[in-house]
This record gives C-alpha cells, sequence and structure tokens, in this order.
C-alpha cells in the first residue's frame, strides 16, 4: 500500500503481483524464491518509501502555512 499512497501505481500492483504469484507458487518451492526477494525488496523499499513520504508530508505542511 506504500507505494500506492506514494502515486507509484507500476510499482505498487508489481509488489501486487509477485505477492500473489509468490503465494500461488509456493508449493511447487519456487514461490519460496519469489517471497525472499520480494521480502528483501519490501525491507530496502521501506527506507525510499519513509523518506519520500516525510518530504511530501513536509511540503503538504509548508503548503498550509503559506
Amino acid at each position: 500500500m506504500d507505494r500506492f499512497y506514494q502515486g507509484s501505481y507500476f510499482l505498487g500492483f508489481l509488489k501486487l503481483a509477485l505477492l500473489i504469484i509468490g503465494f500461488v507458487t509456493a508449493f511447487i518451492f519456487i514461490g519460496v524464491f519469489i517471497l525472499w526477494g520480494l521480502g528483501i525488496y519490501v525491507l530496502i523499499d521501506l527506507f525510499f518509501v519513509y523518506k519520500a513520504v516525510q518530504r511530501d508530508n513536509y511540503h503538504k505542511i509548508l503548503l498550509v502555512l503559506e
């Protein structure tokens, strides 16, 4: 949901699709690797999204104060 909130719909759908594909293919062991890769991507992405949302919120506060 973080990428949807930020407005990056393509990356949001990509993360959602990888999650669904990972769960569906987990029984044949391919999905485990997809889910591991997605988990690493999510952990790294948390830092980027946190900074971007923080910057957007700061910008919104400045617009209100003007």
